[in-house]
């Protein structure tokens, strides 16, 4: 059976991704953080990765920085799904240039997230995992980016973490 790491601070996003996961023969183990995750991962590597991009004790953006930047070619090249409740175009970019697998809006859609892992899987069955350290390997075909006008723009907070993360590395110690 494989094994997925599914990050949120929300108890009830965790505990969806948990059914869905199950339903797909995955054991899901959950986190509320990124550094939780991280120490999980360093301690016994996952088949697969979703974070939340927000979450306090460690970002989603920090853990995904953490993996494509890690020594361990199992560890850099995990598939890493990042989840967002803010999908616009600069969000969009921010996960293509942390190089995420692919990025899904929140509310989650059971269609899309299962599209998602069916694509993970197909790729892994013909192909190495290291097309998982490229961005956007997987592309959702149902999967509408906002325009900036239709949506908030990206929150200032938001912008400087990925800034810090890009420009300092990640907060997770590897």
């Amino acid at each position: 059976m494989r094994v997925c790491f599914a990050a949120d601070d929300l108890r009830a996003s965790r505990e969806m991704m948990r059914t869905w996961f199950s339903m797909l023969d995955y054991e899901c183990k959950t986190f509320s953080g990124g550094t939780d995750t991280w120490e999980a991962i360093l301690e016994s590597p996952p088949d697969l990765v979703v974070a939340d991009i927000e979450m306090p004790r460690g970002s989603g953006l920090d853990l995904l920085s953490a993996i494509r930047n890690h020594s361990d070619v199992q560890i850099r090249t995990l598939p890493v799904i990042m989840i967002s409740g803010l999908v616009d175009a600069e969000i969009a970019r921010i996960a293509e240039d942390f190089k995420a697998t692919c990025l899904l809006p929140k509310p989650l859609d059971m269609k899309q997230f299962e599209e998602v892992i069916d694509q993970i899987e197909s790729q892994r069955e013909w192909r190495s995992n290291t097309v998982f350290e490229s961005a956007f390997p997987i592309q959702v075909a149902t999967l509408k980016i906002a325009r900036p006008s239709a949506m908030p723009a990206v929150s200032p907070k938001l912008r400087r973490m990925a800034r810090r993360i890009q420009e300092s590395g990640s907060q997770l110690s590897p």
